[in-house]
């Protein structure tokens, strides 16, 4: 009798140490599952980070004089137009995408305003505008209307100074 019972908290003991295997496996896959999601979501952040872009346009006015690129570094970006005498050279145009930061914005704007030889770009513009059209609804043929895209667009001019007080 006393092997019987000796047996029972064995047989006992060892369903105990399996239950709690199979607890910690299960623990153990929770946690994986936890990581898993994390590493996803951290994924995913980064891409979409990485989905933001700042697509520029530029135009050379005709007949305005051709200067050499300027140091984006030394190109200032004014809200209202400068004090100083200056040339306009042109105009440049971003249409940022995704959800760039305002340092990415004004780093493009810089990078086109000294390719052109400016030394500033003057901000003119800065809203949302019609930047395209869908067509939405039926066939091209009929029962369908054409929907605007918006976007939002900076225009700025280009502009570099003259004279004495040239920077």
């Amino acid at each position: 009798m006393h092997l019987a019972s000796g047996d029972g908290r064995r047989r006992r003991n060892g369903m105990l140490a399996a239950w709690g295997a199979v607890m910690m496996e299960q623990r153990r896959a929770r946690w994986a599952r936890v990581l898993v999601v994390l590493a996803a979501t951290a994924l995913l952040a980064s891409t979409l980070a990485a989905c933001s872009y700042v697509n520029a346009r530029s135009i050379h006015f005709v007949g305005r004089p051709e200067f050499p690129p300027t140091d984006p570094a030394t190109v200032e970006i004014l809200h209202r137009p400068p004090m100083r005498p200056h040339d306009v050279l042109g105009q440049v145009m971003i249409e940022p995408e995704g959800n760039p930061s305002e340092q990415q914005i004004e780093d493009k704007l810089r990078e086109e305003a000294a390719a052109m030889g400016g030394n500033a770009a003057v901000i003119v513009h800065d809203r949302l505008q019609r930047v395209g059209s869908v067509w939405t609804g039926g066939a091209w043929w009929g029962g369908g209307q054409i929907q605007p895209v918006m976007g939002e667009v900076i225009s700025a001019i280009v502009v570099r100074f003259v004279g004495d007080r040239e920077p």
